[in-house]
């Protein structure tokens, strides 16, 4: 008897449950509908989470003959149990992927063991090791999925049910396979790159359960690791910050001119939007025009930009003088003072009262509500989604972004003040994953050199400070802020992670030591005080 089970959404424990009932009743083939990104962010990791799905993984693997239907997102763990099937259909909108090293681990349901069998050693190592997404098309041709459903996919779904294994080949070729891995392991330097490399290798070469006991054995040990608990917590900061999915914007309107307007007006062609710039003068919008042309011309002569992709821009730019020409869109960017229909989103150094306004910081786009209206809001992180920056939601006030870059900023020239060489404060910089560093030394004791420590506590108090001024709604928007905007390297979780991890105490203490070196840097924010008297944190209790 044929079972159709369909499992949509986040692959929480009421979904997981449901699901293994569904199976365990199955006497047949099973045809399994899979649109889900995977777990949610607060199940990845969690020992008993992942086991759950390797085991529906294993159930749907016992029912010989059955089909994994996959459209829409299919991610991480998702993915992990369509491996489980006989037989896996894409529909033409599907996308495949797998995330698990942006949280520094390794897949813990079978993943790395499955995975190689049907692609082969370089394939299960470009999706596991650089996360790559793959259209149905590409799936279909590494071997990923074995048909593309161009029409009824259940109907094919159905027919297929039932049918044996295909033949594979993904160990087909044991030296391309080996020669993969020994490649892979050359640039696998840190360690979750590394336990990854490790079982693709052990699918080689191990028997399947022992292959399965490392996958297991090396998930345990990265998800206890200094870098996973960051990632992690960077994560939820960012979930938590981000404002929610944002409405759609495929209109921009742009009023006034100069060369930040320039600027967003090629970013905001490049992500592909209409743009409708307009001002009060017909000079302002020439100039724009003329000075993005230059910029177009720079960029195709740089190879940078095609001629035909700086033609299809161009037709998407639609000039005019006055409020007029920002009829229509979906949300206008104001680079100047006007009287400008419509939703509004603001941009430059004064905010505007009931407009949202934003910074943006190398990949942050920070918006303020500033009293806008919620769709207004929806409509401003939609457009920050839709130029590729990730949207930090903040209070009001001067903007977060820019008060941890300032005082980052402070505590370097204090260090060059001391005396101390630019390269050598770059390199312990670096090591504690400040200023886009590596973190190197996020691993290896915690940070220790007194240049890197002085700088976390600089961003934690202003960071403390920000949130008393109801600039920041809560700590978590913090860290948001700093790793969005490329002060902090993700890994770190945050000044105010790494602050709750070294202990609020130990951070009041130096605090207190550096006070009289630059007081409007140091000297310990009320709201750590109250903490410490709390016997609480930034970031929890």
């Amino acid at each position: 008897m044929l079972t159709e089970i369909a499992v949509i959404g986040p692959l929480s424990a009421a979904l997981r449950a449901r699901t293994a009932a569904r199976l365990a009743q199955a006497t047949g083939p099973v045809v399994l509908t899979v649109s889900s990104d995977g777990l949610p962010l607060e199940d990845i990791a969690t020992p008993q989470a992942v086991a759950e799905v390797a085991a529906l993984a294993d159930r749907l693997a016992s029912l010989t003959g059955s089909v994994a239907l996959l459209g829409g997102d299919v991610r991480g763990a998702a993915l992990e149990l369509a491996l489980g099937a006989t037989h896996r259909i894409a529909s033409p909108d599907a996308q495949m992927g797998f995330s698990d090293l942006a949280f520094g681990l390794v897949p813990g349901a079978g993943g790395t063991q499955r995975l190689p069998r049907l692609v082969g050693g370089a394939q299960a190592l470009r999706l596991l090791l650089h996360s790559a997404v793959l259209g149905a098309a590409e799936a279909l041709a590494i071997g990923l999925v074995d048909q593309v459903a161009q029409d009824d996919p259940r109907l094919l779904a159905r027919g297929l049910a039932g049918a044996a294994e295909p033949r594979r080949r993904g160990f087909a070729d044991g030296r391309g396979y080996l020669a993969a891995v020994a490649a892979a392991r050359q640039t696998a330097t840190r360690p979750a790159p590394r336990h990854m490399v490790d079982c693709i290798e052990a699918a080689l070469l191990l028997p399947v359960e022992q292959g399965r006991a490392l996958e297991r054995v090396c998930l345990a040990d990265l998800a206890a690791s200094d870098t996973a608990l960051g990632l992690h917590h960077a994560a939820r900061a960012l979930q938590a910050a981000g404002g929610g999915p944002g409405a759609r914007v495929a209109r921009l309107g742009l009023w006034g001119g100069g060369a930040q307007a320039v600027g967003l007006a090629a970013q905001a062609l490049r992500a592909g939007l209409t743009v409708q710039c307009a001002a009060a003068e017909r000079e302002t919008v020439v100039r724009l025009l003329a000075d993005l042309a230059e910029w177009q011309q720079a960029e195709v002569q740089a190879g940078r930009l095609s001629p035909q992709a700086r033609d299809d821009d161009w037709a998407r730019l639609l000039p005019q003088v006055g409020v007029d020409g920002l009829s229509g869109v979906d949300l206008a960017v104001m680079m100047a003072a006007g009287d400008v229909p419509g939703p509004k989103l603001s941009l430059g150094t004064d905010p505007v009262a009931g407009v949202a306004h934003l910074t943006r910081l190398d990949g942050l786009g920070e918006v303020q509500p500033n009293g806008a209206a919620p769709a207004d809001l929806a409509r401003a992180v939609g457009f920050v989604r839709a130029m590729g920056w990730v949207p930090v939601v903040t209070g009001g006030g001067h903007p977060v972004a820019l008060r941890l870059a300032q005082a980052l900023s402070d505590a370097v020239h204090w260090a060059e003040g001391q005396g101390r060489p630019r390269d050598t404060i770059a390199r312990a910089l670096a090591a504690a994953g400040l200023a886009g560093g590596s973190g190197d030394a996020l691993g290896a004791g915690g940070v220790a050199d007194e240049v890197a420590l002085r700088c976390l506590a600089a961003l934690a108090n202003a960071g403390a400070r920000a949130i008393a001024a109801a600039e920041a709604p809560s700590a978590l928007h913090v860290d948001a802020v700093a790793v969005a905007a490329g002060l902090m390297l993700r890994a770190t979780g945050g000044p105010m992670y790494q602050a709750d991890r070294r202990g609020l105490l130990v951070l009041r203490r130096d605090l207190m030591q550096w006070q009289a070196d630059d007081a409007a840097l140091w000297s310990p924010a009320p709201l750590l005080d109250r903490l410490v008297s709390d016997g609480r944190g930034f970031t929890s209790g």
